[in-house]
Order: C-alpha cells, then structure tokens, then sequence
C-alpha cells in the first residue's frame, strides 16, 4: 500500500512510511473519544455484530499478533453495528492469531 501511495503521490516510499508513522500518533488522539464503548450500545435496538482483522507492525516483541491462517500480523477487533448501519460498539483489539469464537 505504501508503494501505491508513494507513486501517487510522486514521493519515496520511505518518504510515505514516515508520514504515516507521524499522523497515526494523531488520529488515534483525534478519534479516541468518538469510540463508542460497550456502555454506549442500546440494549433497547437489534444490533449486528462481526469481526474484522486489522493489518499492523510486525512486532517480533509481540508474536500473537501474526496469524497462520492469514500469515500475516493484525489484530482482531468485534464491532457491533445498527440494522441500519450505524457503529454501536467497537472491541479492544485482540491478538490477531485469536479468530471471533475467542
């Protein structure tokens, strides 16, 4: 991904890297508190709920994180939604080896 950013936007790829390792740290402080928590979830509305794996760092310090069955490194966070779409609730992220069951 970062190679097709980094010819979109004529730059290295180093150079992309670099500007994502510096607005990450930023949109996690942005976009902290609009997460909602499972206190926000109506217990009065029908909701749907699912995984989703996230690609992240390889971090040798964190084997859990890498996947065999996907061989690659994410987390796996459960998100609850409305039937009409709307996020109700999203889960602390999980060691991507563990699947939804867990």
């Amino acid at each position: 991904m970062q190679a097709e950013l980094a010819e979109t936007f004529d730059v290295s790829q180093s150079t992309i890297s670099r500007a994502i390792s510096a607005v990450t740290p930023l949109l996690g402080n942005v976009l902290e508190d609009h997460i909602p928590t499972v206190e926000d979830v109506d217990a009065q509305r029908r909701h749907i709920i699912d995984g989703t794996l996230l690609p992240c760092r390889s971090w040798a310090s964190q084997p859990g994180l890498h996947s065999k069955q996907h061989r690659k490194t994410e987390v796996n966070v459960q998100v609850a939604c409305t039937l009409d779409g709307s996020l109700a609730w999203v889960s602390r992220p999980f060691e991507g080896r563990l699947h939804d069951f867990h």
